[in-house]
């Protein structure tokens, strides 16, 4: 598969986010002319201008005048001025993943896809192969909690990135080792139906070289029976290797306990011979899945699971994934980045565990109209570990109310335990605050501004005790 030239300068439309401040950053350490564009300017340069990228304010065509390539997130419509401009100037309009690809493509490529854990599973392996002496280039769509940045040049040949399904972004590359932590439904407003995701899902899988390796999450249904199914006589050239908690994986975790302060320790048996005994910091199976993950694909390029005890112990995952925030009056404060309700019955789990005789209060923000519709019916029960729960007011992103379900229908169509919907984080911090009482666990959970609920929840707790 050919990849398009990526000359300089460069200019980003919407440089602020997350991936498109990666892509700034590892252009510029190649030396190219980088500038930038995005709707909220100020933030886009408190993230990208210190590493001598200029953010020339919101967009205007006038942008590119002078450019070589523009690249755009996903988020920028197809008739957005400045590709417009870009286009009628004939200068090469990149998407986000076609330009990752490009900076990838004389790499030995991992990358981590799946519906969930990809960020802490992309962490993960940088982390553990960082620690190893590798120094990958890598890009995780996430703010890891050990590792200087979510994103480094590295050196020599290995490159290490989240792969990301929404959009086919996860099309563009050609890994040597793939990791797909599982598959459900989601990002239906994109792909349609779950049997189009499935399809895009197999076309990953079939862009990774054949003497690579694919390593699937043996814990999801839905993955191992779309692997199981002929689709036609479609299969992935690279052989399928299984991980997780299951006794028919190649990669297993077993006699996992839990530690008095938090996390786990298992046992690991890799490719049928005893690996060792691990201890993580971190709480829940599904950490301790994407962990055996990680730790599958290091394998794959090198790095024996024995030498990587300390990482292990070491690696405390990735902000908002049920991350302390503090501790006031007696009561802990947690935030999470979940916002499928998979996800959500995860860390609830989670914190079950880890706080088995707490009352555990959760406020949870739906992302966007369209996903709470579609994901409907598995909210109606996932948030049943919680004790007392409140939906806040919708993160719609770039969607209007037309587009699905809102936070108050969600809110009545919870089944337990009773939702209350809440219009504002000025309503979440009274109503959460005036609710909690010593010893209780509050969880504010979603991928929207409800992380910033968390802080001001802490600072109301502690003007009250």
């Amino acid at each position: 598969m050919s990849k398009p030239a990526l000359r300089g300068p460069v200019h980003l439309v919407g440089v602020g986010g997350i991936h498109m401040s990666a892509i700034a950053r590892l252009l510029r350490a190649r030396g190219l002319a980088v500038s930038g564009c995005d709707a909220v300017p100020d933030e886009a340069r408190r993230v990208v201008e210190p590493f001598g990228v200029p953010v020339l304010g919101q967009h205007d065509p006038a942008h590119v005048a002078g450019v070589q390539t523009v690249i755009a997130t996903a988020a920028v419509p197809p008739d957005h001025p400045e590709l417009a401009a870009a286009r009628a100037a004939a200068i090469p309009v990149l998407t986000r993943a076609q330009a990752v690809a490009v900076l990838v493509v004389r790499k030995r490529l991992v990358a981590v896809a799946g519906s969930h854990g990809k960020t802490t599973t992309t962490t993960a392996v940088a982390f553990l192969l960082e620690r190893a002496g590798l120094r990958p280039m890598y890009l995780i769509g996430g703010l890891p909690v050990d590792l200087p940045s979510h994103v480094t040049a590295g050196r020599g040949r290995l490159a290490v990135i989240e792969a990301d399904e929404y959009a086919g972004a996860f099309l563009e590359y050609q890994p040597s080792v793939a990791v797909v932590t599982n598959l459900d439904a989601d990002h239906l407003d994109y792909f349609g139906s779950v049997e189009r995701l499935e399809e895009a899902f197999l076309e990953f899988m079939a862009h990774v070289h054949p003497d690579g390796v694919i390593w699937s999450g043996a814990g999801s249904e839905r993955l191992r029976a779309m692997l199981s199914a002929t689709h036609g006589g479609r299969r992935p050239r690279a052989p399928i290797r299984w991980f997780g908690l299951e006794h028919d994986a190649d990669w297993q975790a077993f006699d996992v306990a839990w530690l008095p302060r938090g996390g786990m320790s298992f046992a690991l048996r890799a490719a049928a011979r005893y690996a060792g005994r691990f201890a993580t910091p971190l709480d829940g199976l599904h950490h301790l899945r994407n962990l055996v993950g990680a730790l599958a694909a290091c394998s794959s390029v090198g790095v024996e699971p024995e030498t990587l005890a300390e990482a292990v112990r070491a690696f405390h995952g990735v902000q908002r994934r049920f991350q302390r925030i503090g501790e006031a009056g007696g009561v802990l404060v947690y935030d999470d980045y979940a916002h499928h309700p998979a996800e959500c019955a995860a860390t609830l789990a989670a914190a079950r565990r880890r706080f088995p005789g707490a009352r555990l209060l959760l406020l949870f923000q739906p992302h966007t109209y369209s996903r709470t519709a579609y994901l409907r019916e598995g909210f109606r029960a996932c948030f049943s570990a919680a004790d007392q729960l409140w939906v806040l007011e919708t993160y719609a992103a770039r969607e209007t109310p037309a587009r699905g379900l809102g936070a108050r229908e969600l809110a009545a169509a919870i089944e337990r335990p009773h939702a209350g919907y809440l219009a504002t984080p000025e309503d979440a911090v009274e109503a959460v605050a005036c609710a909690a009482r010593p010893g209780d666990v509050c969880i504010t959970m979603g991928a929207g501004d409800v992380t910033n609920v968390a802080p001001r929840l802490l600072e109301r707790l502690a003007a009250d005790a």
